[in-house]
């Protein structure tokens, strides 16, 4: 081979071999980005649920006036910025959460992350009476009495709530003990497809069939294995929620119980023509063994949703 040529595949090796280092950056970088909020390192390999709200696209779309009212009802009487340091609309940047079915069919996780004022929520803490202790270097508050609920801040821009075993738990994987939820291949090739929305949950559907309160209408159902919701915000809220099921005939029979509950929403919205519209314009679709209904409710109808129709039939 001639000086020249082995020149010229020299040159050629050498732009593969860069296109090649090129591809692997490209689809490491994509492959870290495409794992969803940094707080699910925080959330223990075994749970059966997550979900996420970026609380700062909620809160600057049409739904802040909902979302205003949510929160007080939930407050419990507090004044979270006044005797906690914490304002949720302008403090909380995004919400994680995830049911741990090894602790409980409904024991819950929460974690936040935003910006927070410790000093003033140990405050707060110490003027209630709340027990702390230390926890791996971690200041751990625990509710009074036998309520298994503990807080943690596991670092400044971030808090643990919950079942103290998952708070605990939450602070260890902070530290790197153990596997977190990113290990679970599964779960995580769903979040994949549900990341980009502003609020979403993946989950096994077993998490339902679980939970007293609401498995015996559950166990009715056709057989779901995996579901997930994606909501995305603005004027509207667009979303999707999507349910796997275990065989082709499960699927068939799912998608015409959506049919049935879609027809009765429709009397049941009377003359309102603003709601209406939005039950005629969501769509029902299967694929293989996957159910999904995409629906887009403009968020002023949100209210007249849960206002009494008029002309409404009462259920068969």
């Amino acid at each position: 081979m001639s000086k020249t040529r082995l020149a010229a595949v020299g040159s050629a090796l050498l732009v593969l071999v860069g296109l090649g280092l090129a591809v692997r950056y490209a689809f490491v970088a994509t492959v870290g980005r495409r794992d969803g909020p940094e707080a699910l390192r925080y959330m223990p390999r075994g749970a059966s649920l997550v979900a996420y709200v970026n609380v700062r696209a909620v809160v600057s779309s049409g739904l802040r006036q909902q979302a205003r009212r949510m929160l007080k009802s939930e407050s419990g009487g507090w004044d979270f910025e006044r005797e906690l340091g914490i304002n949720l609309e302008t403090d909380v940047d995004e919400l994680v959460a995830c049911v741990d079915p090894s602790i409980g069919p409904s024991e819950t996780l929460v974690v936040a992350t935003g910006r927070f004022d410790e000093a003033k929520t140990d405050s707060f803490a110490r003027s209630r009476g709340v027990r702390s202790e230390q926890y791996k270097g971690k200041r751990l508050f625990l509710a009074p009495g036998a309520d298994p609920f503990a807080m943690a801040f596991l670092h400044s821009r971030t808090t643990a709530i919950g079942h103290t075993a998952l708070v605990r738990r939450a602070i260890e994987l902070e530290s790197g003990r153990g596997p977190n939820v990113t290990a679970d291949a599964d779960l995580m090739k769903r979040v994949g497809s549900v990341r980009t929305g502003a609020a979403w949950a993946v989950g096994k559907f077993d998490a339902f069939r679980s939970t007293p309160a609401l498995s015996e209408r559950v166990n009715q159902l056709p057989t779901i294995t995996w579901f997930s919701i994606v909501v995305r915000v603005g004027d509207r809220v667009d979303g999707t929620l999507r349910a796997e099921t275990r065989d082709e005939e499960s699927a068939d029979r799912l998608r015409d119980l959506a049919r049935s509950v879609l027809a009765f929403a429709r009397l049941q919205a009377g003359s309102n023509a603003d709601v209406q519209k939005t039950i005629q314009s969501v769509e029902l679709s299967r694929t293989g063994t996957t159910v999904a209904l995409s629906f887009s409710v403009p968020t002023h109808v949100l209210d007249l949703l849960g206002a009494p129709t008029t002309g409404a039939k009462d259920p068969p």
